[in-house]
């Protein structure tokens, strides 16, 4: 069946259920298989080997796009990056801590009866690939899903194209005449019907409704790790400076204690020598004396030359005597005249 042929199909089965007697309820292989190949529901270029007991698995093939960060001399500038997804077998990594969106190639072709759910393969989530817990894709959406992918672990993720990527869940709901199911008569209806609007919507327009198309979507986590990579280097950058000024002061140190260590080796120096000049000149005689330029200590002692003995008639005893009672001679004389008088 031809793309054209499936698409006429599933407009002409849009509003009206051709299977009305199967129940509102998840969709199992053969419902899934039947909506798919004879009525052109459901996914567009439906292959019948990617189902499982009650869902339905769609390869990895499309559009890869996440934005970047970079931090230039305290700049924050944000960088949008496309990849095509083509070629099968092509490896594609997701940056650690990163935030990227795959536009699929095979698009969904929801009636208004059924709506559908998706999640990533199991194995991605082992490892640590994580997506939005089971997104509801409404009934009567038509075009390419957009899915948000988060790495949010410490290692660059790997992606093979062509890989089974996601799993998707089908389920009918309840009843509705709109659809030529028989239900009782209603008083009024009050069904609400899928947007238009909705219908056949690009990447640029999932990016203008989020309003993310100009500034991106990045993880927080990579944001921080980036302004704590910034900070490091700047942190590097003024440790560098203070371990170059550090070194400069400690040789400055060093030469001043040097020069201050001299100076006060020149002083103790001179001190020395003044003070060796002063005991040199307290402790010599002069140059004029019998001895000089020999020490005092060294000097011949000078003996007292002997005294003779003197008798008492000499003269010199006589004059030894009157010298040593002048005063009795004195009083003498003062005591004649008083007489005389």
């Amino acid at each position: 069946m031809s793309d054209s042929s499936v698409k006429a199909d599933w407009e002409k089965w849009y509003s009206t259920d051709p299977l009305p007697d199967i129940e509102g309820s998840l969709l199992n292989s053969h419902h899934i298989h039947q909506y798919a190949s004879e009525y052109g529901c459901l996914v567009s270029n439906y292959q019948e080997s990617n189902r499982k007991s009650a869902s339905y698995e769609i390869k990895l093939y499309g559009e890869l796009h996440y934005w970047e960060e970079e931090y230039k001399e305290k700049k924050h500038t944000t960088k949008r990056f496309t990849k095509e997804l083509k070629n099968k077998g092509e490896l594609v990594e997701l940056p650690m801590n990163s935030i990227a969106f795959v536009c699929l190639k095979d698009e969904f072709r929801l009636p208004q009866y059924i709506a559908a759910r998706f999640n990533l393969h199991i194995r991605h989530v082992h490892q640590g690939l994580l997506l939005g817990t089971g997104p509801l894709v409404d009934p009567g959406f038509k075009g390419a899903l957009l899915v948000p992918l988060h790495n949010l672990t410490n290692n660059d993720y790997t992606l093979r194209v062509g890989d089974g990527f996601i799993w998707v869940e089908f389920t009918k709901v309840s009843r509705h005449w709109r659809w030529g199911h028989k239900v009782p008569a209603e008083s009024s209806d009050h069904f609400k019907e899928f947007n238009d609007q909705k219908i056949g919507r690009s990447t640029d327009d999932y990016f203008k409704n989020a309003r993310i198309l100009d500034c991106g979507v990045v993880s927080s986590i990579g944001s921080v790790l980036g302004q704590s990579r910034q900070a490091a280097i700047g942190a590097e950058h003024s440790v560098t400076i203070l371990r170059n000024w550090g070194i400069l002061a400690a040789v400055a140190i060093v030469i001043g204690i040097a020069a201050l260590t001299v100076s006060m080796l020149s002083l103790i120096y001179s001190v020395n020598q003044n003070v060796a000049a002063t005991v040199e000149d307290c402790c010599y005689e002069g140059e004029s004396g019998p001895h000089a330029g020999i020490p005092s200590e060294q000097a011949p002692a000078v003996e007292p030359s002997p005294i003779e003995a003197v008798s008492e008639g000499s003269p010199e005893a006589l004059v030894e005597h009157e010298d040593a009672v002048p005063d009795a001679d004195i009083r003498s004389q003062e005591d004649a005249e008083n007489l005389k008088e």
